[in-house]
């Protein structure tokens, strides 16, 4: 069962919702929560700010 509550979905009891990048339909647990993946929410702050993220090695 589906129910919508605004651009938000429920399916079998968890809450869903699109990805703000990509699109792709995702369970969340916090109601903050906008991207699928660090992959999505990395890219999509790249896509925004016109910069690139680059990793830190650790030492």
């Amino acid at each position: 069962m589906t129910v919508n509550v605004g651009s938000e979905k429920q399916a079998n009891g968890q809450p869903t919702r699109n990805c703000k990048n990509c699109g792709k339909p995702f369970v969340y647990k916090h109601w903050n929560k906008r991207f699928c993946s660090d992959e999505c929410r990395i890219e999509n702050w790249e896509k925004r700010t016109g910069k690139t993220l680059t990793k830190k090695s650790k030492k």
